[in-house]
């Protein structure tokens, strides 16, 4: 008996901790905490938490660069191979269209 409270102790524990946090907005789901700061250009949308801003234009790609983890959410299917992100952080994506 004893081992089967252990073992039920550890799996929900397990559980508990493997278990993520989602963020909806929209139709887009992203795990953890909601980055505090907003931009949009055109069918882009993108949320950090540090510094980000569009760098340079290379190799016919919009070139945005910056630290903290960002949530881009892509409104036009010609921009996802026309936009790079090259932050310090996590960049998390979704296709919203």
């Amino acid at each position: 008996m004893k081992r089967l409270y252990i073992l039920m102790v550890f799996l929900i524990s397990s559980v508990a901790l493997s278990a993520q946090a989602y963020k909806h907005i929209g139709s887009c789901k992203f795990v953890g905490d909601r980055p505090q700061r907003q931009a949009q250009i055109g069918s882009l949308v993108y949320y950090h938490n540090g510094s980000v801003k569009k760098t340079k234009y290379e190799g016919g790609k919009d070139i945005y660069t910056g630290s903290g983890d960002v949530w881009v959410i892509f409104k036009s299917r010609q921009l996802v191979d026309k936009t790079l992100f090259r932050v310090q952080g996590q960049v998390q994506v979704c296709h919203d269209y």
